[in-house]
């Protein structure tokens, strides 16, 4: 799965954006990155998100939820670490 690290260069004073291709994430997780806390030593953790299964689900009734996986991304280098899965919130 693609995932993407964006940088702000200028060039004579010209904004631009660099985008560079990280490492492939070992499950595909859609906007997983809205909100991504950082850990010590610059790691990033991900959890959530919909995936190529979860987005397929067409009656919401029978809808799966939103992936439990959880990931830690290595800026250092450039790796992913799979940590398991959540607990399932549980109704009120």
């Amino acid at each position: 799965m693609d995932a993407y690290h964006i940088q702000l260069k200028r060039n004579d004073g010209i904004p631009s954006l660099i985008w560079e291709k990280l490492a492939p994430m070992p499950r595909g997780m859609s906007a997983g990155g809205g909100t991504v806390p950082l850990l010590n030593d610059n790691q990033f953790f991900f959890w959530g998100g919909v995936d190529a299964v979860t987005a397929g689900w067409k009656t919401p009734a029978k809808h799966p939820g939103i992936i439990r996986s959880m990931l830690i991304y290595k800026p250092k280098t450039d790796e992913w670490e799979y940590l398991g899965k959540s607990r399932p919130m549980l109704p009120e």
